[in-house]
C-alpha cells in the first residue's frame, strides 16, 4: 500500500478517482523546515490590462502640437501690440449684434476676453499635468508662467497692458486644463486585471494540489 501511495504521489495524472480522472495541477517539491517534502503549486502568473501604448510617431505628433501651442502662446502673450487690435471695430460689431439677438447685455467685451484668456491657457494645464504627473505642480508652473508673461508685458512692451485679471483667468484656464487630464486619464484607465493571482480569485492552489492528491491517493488504495 505505501509503494501505491508513493507512485500515486510522484505521477498523480495518471490514475482515475471515483468520479472519473484527477485534473493533473503543476506542482513542485520544496523543502519546508529540513521536513519532508511537501507539495506545493507553481505561482499562477498574471497581467494587468494596460492600456495600449502611444506610438513612437503618436509621441512625436504630441510633442509637435505641444511645440506649436507653445510657439503660439508666446507669440501672442509677446506681441508687441494687442492681437486683438487690428480686428477690434469687428468684434465690437458682432458683439452687438448678440446683443440684439438676445445675449445678455452684462457679457461685454471684457467678459469675453477673460474667458479668451481661460481658454488660451486651458492646453497649457493640460500639457503641464501631462508632464508633471501632479496637478499642484503644473498648477503653479501655469501660475507662474502667467505672472512671467504679464510681468514681460508691463516692463519691455508700453503698447500691452499687463492686468492682474488677466492672471487669474489664466490660472483659471490652468485648472481646467489640469482637470481634464486627470478626468480623461481616469476614464481612460482600467483597473481590474487581466488575470488575478488564485488566491485573489477565490480559489487555494495549496488546496487544489492536495485535493488532487488525496483524491489519488484515495483511488490508489481502493
Amino acid at each position: 500500500m505505501v509503494a501505491m501511495l508513493a507512485r500515486g504521489h510522484r505521477n498523480p495524472g495518471n490514475s482515475a478517482g471515483p468520479h472519473g480522472p484527477v485534473p493533473q495541477v503543476p506542482c513542485r517539491r520544496l523543502a519546508l523546515g529540513g521536513g519532508p517534502q511537501a507539495m506545493r503549486p507553481t505561482t499562477f502568473p498574471y497581467t494587468p490590462i494596460r492600456l495600449s501604448p502611444m506610438t513612437k510617431s503618436h509621441l512625436r505628433f504630441a510633442a509637435l502640437l505641444a511645440l506649436a501651442y507653445l510657439l503660439a502662446l508666446a507669440m501672442i502673450a509677446f506681441w508687441p501690440t494687442p492681437v486683438d487690435q487690428p480686428v477690434s471695430g469687428s468684434l465690437a460689431n458682432v458683439i452687438g449684434w448678440l446683443h440684439a439677438h438676445g445675449m445678455p447685455s452684462f457679457i461685454g467685451y471684457n467678459k469675453i476676453e477673460f474667458g479668451a484668456n481661460i481658454l488660451l491657457f486651458l492646453p497649457f494645464g493640460y500639457l503641464a499635468a501631462a508632464w508633471t504627473k501632479k496637478w499642484s505642480h503644473a498648477l503653479v508652473a501655469g501660475f507662474a508662467a502667467s505672472c512671467l508673461i504679464e510681468l514681460g508685458q508691463a516692463l519691455l512692451l508700453p503698447n500691452r497692458f499687463a492686468s492682474p485679471m488677466d492672471i487669474v483667468a489664466n490660472t483659471m484656464g490652468v485648472a481646467l486644463g489640469i482637470g481634464i487630464h486627470f478626468f480623461l486619464h481616469r476614464l481612460h484607465t482600467d483597473p481590474q486585471l487581466e488575470s488575478r493571482p488564485a488566491a485573489e480569485s477565490g480559489s487555494d492552489p495549496d488546496r487544489v494540489c492536495e485535493t488532487g492528491a488525496i483524491q489519488h491517493s484515495g483511488s490508489s488504495i481502493s
